[in-house]
């Protein structure tokens, strides 16, 4: 069983990808009192790789004894979300850092690749989407010193 999340965070937000951390955090404690924290195919992802899964997530689910799986987009690591509709500017967030992603493997999170710019697979030419696969995932192997071997397409295509 999987459920998945975006973004983090509270404040004034337009659009859909974002959960208030209060909310989150009931998540975690309904998971929690159902036993899911110890359950080996019970997994919490987040997609895009913002930094509010390092800042906001990541202390919470340690709280309650869960670990992640995150999928990053490679380039954007350390970068704002340009990619996303942004509203004018209103929804620019953070991606993780190198850094970010190296302390949540480290603690026992796994990471996947989400591509290397977000771009619809729906779009992309045979040696384009092949271009992406293997980019990110070396962008990705480098950094963390290990195989990449999860993957989730951009926009669930």
């Amino acid at each position: 069983m999987y459920f998945a999340y975006h973004q983090i965070g509270s404040g004034f937000f337009l659009g859909l990808n974002r959960i208030n951390k209060a909310k989150f955090e009931t998540h975690l404690k309904f998971f929690k009192k159902m036993g899911f924290s110890s359950h080996p195919d019970f997994k919490i992802i987040f997609d895009d790789g913002y930094e509010s899964v390092f800042k906001i997530a990541y202390p919470l689910m340690e709280k309650y004894n869960f670990k992640g799986i995150v999928f990053p987009i490679a380039g954007y690591i350390g970068k704002e979300n340009l990619w996303d509709v942004n509203f004018f500017g209103l929804n620019k967030s953070k991606h993780l850092s190198k850094n970010h992603l190296i302390h949540l493997f480290k603690n026992g999170w796994e990471v996947g690749s989400h591509g290397l710019y977000h771009k619809s697979i729906k779009n992309l030419s045979f040696n384009e989407l092949k271009d992406d696969l293997e980019k990110s995932k070396y962008i990705l192997e480098k950094l963390l010193n290990t195989k990449i071997e999860k993957y989730t397409p951009p926009f669930g295509l």
